[in-house]
């Protein structure tokens, strides 16, 4: 569980923001809003935003504190997809190194959870359990312990069925339509 956060489980079936003006009088409608606008409510561990979500019955949602999202709010071209006492999930933009490279001054997104982590408690730390090219978009998982890092390597190849990628591409395409398949081999260059 993430300590910067509240949960709520919905008792029937509903909408999102009416469920949580419910849940978080006395606060105003209008600060409820501003919570949901900045990604402070989780549904299921994702953020939401949309004020008509459809919630149904059981579902729990998660809301970070404001302590959380300005801790959030610091990281640059990394967003917080899922944490709790085994893993953080991260969305990691383009352009952004995951480990440091051959400039440890780079700020990377293995520095930045690092750092994010370790504001409650400075003996925190994350694992690197796969890594994302500097160029690359997408989803990265970071364990918070080692045994945990090591079991998800150990079955990596199982729990990830399939890897896609998209890439953008400028100026005359010859083919509009083809699928490139090639294996990815790791090499000093």
């Amino acid at each position: 569980m993430n300590k910067h956060m509240t949960y709520y489980t919905a008792e029937e079936a509903t909408e999102l923001l009416k469920f949580m003006i419910n849940q978080l009088a006395p606060k105003s409608r209008n600060n409820v809003k501003s919570m949901l606008a900045r990604g402070q409510f989780f549904v299921d561990g994702k953020a939401v935003t949309q004020f008509n979500h459809p919630l149904k019955k059981g579902q729990k949602v998660g809301v970070l504190s404001n302590e959380g999202a300005k801790k959030t709010a610091a990281l640059e071209g990394v967003k917080i997809l899922h944490e709790d006492d085994d893993l953080i999930v991260i969305d990691k933009e383009a352009g952004i190194l995951s480990v440091a490279g051959r400039d440890y001054a780079e700020d990377t997104a293995y520095r930045q959870v690092t750092k994010y982590v370790q504001e409650g408690n400075r003996r925190n730390r994350i694992f690197v359990v796969h890594r994302l090219d500097r160029d690359t978009s997408g989803i990265m998982i970071y364990a918070k312990t080692e045994e945990v890092k090591e079991k998800l390597q150990e079955n990596w190849h199982t729990i990830v069925k399939e890897r896609i990628y998209t890439a953008l591409v400028e100026g005359v395409v010859r083919k509009p339509q083809g699928k490139i398949e090639s294996w990815l081999t790791e090499s000093k260059t």
